[in-house]
């Protein structure tokens, strides 16, 4: 069935540090769009190495990165594309 987009997300949800979030995620035949924020570009380098050790995810590149203030904060907004994978199957007998 269609449970590639529920594999994506909940490996999306693994990977992202504590210190990222995502406003926006697009999906757009096969090419993923990510934008988000981070608490700096060690969280946002960090959130490139996972999601490109991930089995979902392939050729990641990071377009945007700039640095912004909210309130009193100063983050590390982003931008980032991908490519989905598709792992291959595991048997599971048993």
């Amino acid at each position: 069935g269609k449970t590639g987009p529920v594999h994506l997300l909940d490996e999306l949800s693994r990977v992202l540090p504590d210190k990222c979030w995502l406003t926006s995620f697009k999906d757009s035949g096969g090419t993923i769009s990510l934008s988000g924020f981070g608490l700096s570009e060690a969280a946002v380098a960090e959130f490139m190495r996972d999601l490109d050790a991930s089995p979902y995810y392939r050729n990641v590149e990071l377009n945007v990165i700039e640095r912004t203030k909210q309130g009193s904060l100063t983050l590390q907004k982003f931008n980032i594309t991908c490519h989905v994978e598709t792992p291959p199957r595991v048997s599971q007998a048993g």
